[in-house]
C-alpha cells in the first residue's frame, strides 16, 4: 500500500457490529492466502493469479491498493474493503470482497461500505466514491445500487458507479 498517505487514515473504524482495521504485514499475508483459496473469478478481478505464491500475492496487494481495511465481525475476519485509486480529500475507487459466500447478503458488506463512506467523508479524507462493476455481475450491481451508488457510465463491459459522500451521510 502507498506508505506516506496511509498515516492520514484512521487505524481502526468501529460500528456496533463490525470493525475495519488497517492490516499489518501478518494480516496482509493471511489475506493473500485467503484470496488465493477463493473463487478464481474473484481473484482475477483483484489481479491475483492462482499460480503466484504468497509473496507474489502480497506484492500485488501492496502495489495494487492505496489503502485496505480488514472487515471483522464478531472478532473474525470476514473480508476486505479498499481503494485501488485514491486522491486524498477528493475521491476513491472502492473494491470489496466478503470471503465466505454464506456470509454474503447478511449485511456485513453494507455496514462496511456505510462505515467507510461516513468516516472518510466526515474526516474530509474523501468526498466522492466510485466503484467499477462488471456488467455481468448482477449481484454486485444490485449491492452497490442498494448502497446508494448511481450508474454514471459504461465502458467495455464495466459499469462505473458514483456516490457522493456528503449525500450519503445526510440520508
Amino acid at each position: 500500500m502507498q506508505g506516506c498517505r496511509i498515516r492520514h487514515l484512521p487505524q481502526r473504524l468501529n460500528e456496533k457490529d463490525i470493525s475495519l482495521s488497517l492490516p499489518g504485514l501478518p494480516e496482509i499475508f493471511r489475506t493473500c492466502r485467503v484470496l488465493r483459496e477463493m473463487d478464481s473469478r474473484i481473484c482475477s478481478k483483484l489481479g491475483i493469479r492462482r499460480p503466484l505464491g504468497v509473496f507474489g500475492s502480497v506484492f500485488l496487494v501492496l502495489r495494487m491498493f492505496k489503502w485496505l481495511y480488514i472487515i471483522k465481525k464478531d472478532g473474525t475476519s470476514r473480508g476486505i474493503i479498499g481503494a485501488y485509486s485514491w486522491e486524498p480529500g477528493e475521491s476513491a475507487v472502492l473494491t470489496m470482497v466478503i470471503w465466505n459466500r454464506k456470509e454474503r447478503g447478511r449485511g456485513t458488506g453494507t455496514m462496511a461500505v456505510n462505515l467507510i463512506v461516513r468516516e472518510l467523508t466526515e474526516r474530509e479524507l474523501c468526498r466522492d466514491f466510485f466503484v467499477e462493476v462488471k456488467d455481468t455481475n448482477e449481484r454486485g450491481l444490485r449491492f452497490w445500487k442498494r448502497a446508494g451508488f448511481l450508474e454514471i457510465d459504461r465502458m467495455e463491459g464495466t459499469v462505473i458507479m458514483h456516490l457522493s459522500g456528503r449525500q450519503a451521510i445526510r440520508q
